[in-house]
């Protein structure tokens, strides 16, 4: 890159192009700032995927709040509760059947399309998922809204790869909790959400 990013964005997008590579076994996506052994050898997270089948792979560690807490000039931010955290993910390039690249460009467009809709911070004019994408602040379309600010490379994760081998049954997903943890929430929690959507497809829960 010749120029710093903006937002994090295009360089946090770069990472996800290697699920392109159909020479490669495994991908893992991380950030510079999280320790290899972490990511790696703790916990046996590789390892574990190694010994799986599935697509996809993805750790599940915020669930004990149903947001992360943050303020702008002191007004609270939308519940941000991130489906794949980018920087724990893994890969299997020769399963996955679709093109990672041109599935960037398309949300790209189409969150570019979404800025001149009714409800620009919204995936689509017939939902409202108002608490978790309010614009605030700089984030006219609400976190991760455009492809300039903080967040798009786990709200394009969110919106397009993750359901879609969800409804494959192809995500194996690293919790730190049991199914207990899950009865404690309402149904309108997140994680419940998150729990009972993977659950319907048949998707495997790991715990660490």
């Amino acid at each position: 890159m010749k120029t710093n990013s903006i937002g994090a964005s295009p360089g946090a997008l770069w990472r996800y192009l290697a699920f392109d590579d159909k020479n490669l076994e495994v991908v893992t996506v991380s950030d510079i700032d999280v320790k290899f052994n972490n990511m790696i050898i703790n916990n046996n997270r590789l390892k574990i995927f190694l010994e799986k089948f599935q697509t996809f792979g993805r750790l599940l560690s915020y669930y004990k709040d149903d947001f992360r807490q943050n303020k702008v000039d002191n007004i609270p931010y939308p519940l941000n509760y991130p489906v794949c955290t980018a920087c724990s993910l893994f890969m299997r390039p020769k399963k996955l059947d679709i093109n990672m690249k041109q599935l960037i460009i398309n949300y790209i467009h189409y969150r570019k399309y979404r800025t001149t809709t009714v409800k620009p911070s919204e995936e689509f004019d017939d939902k409202n998922t108002y608490k978790y994408n309010t614009p605030i602040g700089s984030l006219l379309y609400g976190p991760g809204g455009d492809w300039t600010v903080y967040g798009f490379d786990e709200k394009i994760l969110k919106h397009t790869l993750f359901p879609y081998l969800v409804q494959k049954g192809e995500v194996l997903s690293f919790v730190h909790f049991n199914k207990n943890v899950i009865e404690q929430f309402e149904s309108s929690h997140s994680i419940v959400i998150d729990y009972n959507f993977c659950n319907e497809f048949n998707n495997e829960f790991v715990e660490l």
